[in-house]
């Protein structure tokens, strides 16, 4: 009887087999895996090569794409890191990658690669992604109409600017001092101090306050059209208006009354 119990093994006695064959496990295989943060996927997304296939993208996702299947603000923060690191054409591929897989695409994942469009000046590639917004039940909100503007200004397209700012207003959006800014500096790099001076008269009509950087916009575009008393004027309205002249409006004025030749005033 003693050697069959013996023979028996109990579930209370430690099992020193297993134990040991766990020590014999490499070091990183026994630490628990720590959960991927989006940080962690735009790390890895910002890596690839330039214009890299969506498998390519998919298979850097791995199990995230299914993890996350039904929480999208879980890519927003991964789309701003790309939107900052520059990369809008990875952001392009990944928002397909996440309409693909049934992830619902909101005006923030898009806006963020509008915005990585603007900052590096592809203004076509920013109209492209902004004209298929509605196509895929993305209603663009008035970030998205600044970033598709100040794309067209970066990339010297004054007139793409003004068609889309005034189709804003026929949809009903309200600009934003960014949105007036965008269409103001556009026309201003474009040479178009009358279609400025139009605009600010605009905002005067519907009780907007320009800031500092559109007086500046206005006050330059009049400088490079040689419109010396125009940029004066404005220049003398700036206090009266609560805005406060710095240097870029004076040497502005200066250089505007230089190439009108009243250099006495």
């Amino acid at each position: 009887c003693y050697s069959k119990f013996q023979s028996e093994p109990s579930c209370m006695t430690p099992d020193h087999g297993s134990g040991r064959a766990e020590l014999r496990r490499p070091i990183r295989e026994r630490i628990p895996t720590r959960r991927l943060e989006p940080n962690d996927i735009a790390a890895k997304l910002v890596l690839l090569e330039k214009s890299p296939s969506a498998q390519t993208v998919r298979d850097q996702l791995g199990e995230v794409l299914h993890i996350w299947n039904r929480a999208p603000q879980r890519w927003t923060p991964i789309l701003s890191l790309l939107r900052d690191f520059k990369r809008p054409d990875i952001s392009i591929i990944l928002i397909e990658v996440m309409a693909s897989a049934g992830i619902d695409t909101n005006t923030y994942h898009v806006n963020s690669a509008l915005s990585a469009f603007e900052t590096i000046g592809q203004w076509q590639h920013a109209l492209s992604l902004f004209c298929k917004m509605p196509l895929d039940t993305v209603i663009p909100d008035v970030i998205s109409w600044s970033a598709v503007m100040s794309a067209c200004e970066k990339g010297g397209q004054w007139q793409q600017a003004c068609s889309l700012f005034a189709e804003l207003q026929l949809e009903r959006v309200t600009p934003d001092l960014i949105s007036w800014g965008a269409v103001a500096s556009a026309c201003e790099k474009g040479g178009q101090w009358q279609h400025v001076l139009s605009l600010f008269a605009e905002m005067a009509s519907q009780r907007v306050e320009a800031n500092e950087i559109i007086w500046n916009t206005a006050i330059s575009a009049c400088e490079k059209g040689a419109q010396w008393q125009q940029a004066l004027s404005l220049l003398a309205e700036m206090p009266l208006r609560g805005a406060c002249p710095n240097v870029i409006s004076w040497s502005a004025a200066v250089s505007a009354c230089e190439k009108g030749g009243k250099w006495q005033v």
